[in-house]
């Protein structure tokens, strides 16, 4: 799948962040009931112990991963090929694997091996064998969800052309098509301002009025160039070329548009557009 389909599919590295809260969550407490069936019957379950490992070894790396994938979003603006992108993630992969599996054998030895006779610099050296081929697959797995298979290929950019060059050449609509009985009109994109849902059709507000079109907003927003439009909430996407400015009190956001015009924000979309708004401005 590609990064857009990915990313049309996800919505939100926010989304995708709670997707993997969940999964987390339900991992840690099947693991947890299985310690809990195989010892209590034996003699008394160590519930601290085990409930620090199972729920603490999965929170402490899903805290890492978002701080790791702004710095990589960091980093994006400064690699100019695939390759060099790639060799980047699976550095910081490793660089996440280490410091969690660090975390985790501070955990384990302030509870069961300062009683042992193994020393710390032993038992996280067989941490690292026996767990970090498991972290570094884990962490490549959320990578490719987060940014999309196309974004890891090991195929080289154009000599001297700079990724974000590369993904530019992509063909995004440049017409909407509008069906009338027997005609057919073709309205050029940049004279969109925002679509909305309308049921099983969209429409498309320009300057003098709006335009229906036979498709879904989901279906619209794949054709969209990702850099000129924006979904701000399930029913609405709009141009940034029209946005003014982003007005809201924490609980309800609104997009003011340059002719006063008033669209709702989600909170969903709110980071999102704040961050194509700053983009544009510092391009």
């Amino acid at each position: 799948m590609s990064q857009a389909g990915l990313t049309r599919f996800i919505d939100s590295e926010r989304k995708l962040l709670r997707l993997i809260f969940i999964f987390f969550t339900l991992i840690s407490g099947v693991q947890y009931l299985q310690y809990f069936i195989a010892y209590n019957s034996s003699y008394p379950f160590p519930w601290k112990y085990n409930l620090g490992i199972t729920f603490g070894t999965f929170y402490t790396y899903f805290l890492l991963v978002p701080v790791f994938f702004k710095l990589s979003q960091k980093l994006r603006k400064r690699l100019t090929t695939n390759w060099q992108l790639v060799l980047a993630h699976l550095f910081l992969g490793l660089v996440v694997s280490f410091i969690h599996l660090l975390l985790v054998q501070v955990l384990e030895w302030a509870q069961v091996y300062r009683f042992s006779e193994a020393t710390f610099s032993q038992s996280y050296r067989w941490k690292l064998a026996r767990w970090l081929h498991l972290e570094m697959l884990l962490y490549t797995v959320l990578v490719t969800a987060r940014y999309g298979v196309g974004s890891l290929s090991w195929k080289k950019a154009a000599a001297g052309v700079s990724i974000a060059e590369v993904q530019k050449e992509t063909q995004f609509l440049s017409t909407v098509k509008v069906k009338t009985g027997s005609e057919t009109r073709y309205v050029a994109i940049d004279q969109v301002r925002w679509i909305e849902a309308y049921d099983n059709y969209i429409k498309c507000f320009m300057n003098e009025g709006f335009v229906v079109v036979r498709s879904t907003l989901s279906g619209i927003e794949k054709g969209l160039d990702p850099e000129g439009f924006q979904r701000i909430h399930r029913s609405c996407i709009v141009a940034l070329r029209e946005v003014d400015l982003i007005r809201g009190n924490g609980s309800n956001y609104e997009v003011i548009l340059k002719d006063g015009n008033t669209l709702k924000l989600s909170r969903t979309y709110k980071s999102a557009l704040e961050e194509k708004m700053s983009a544009s401005v510092q391009d």
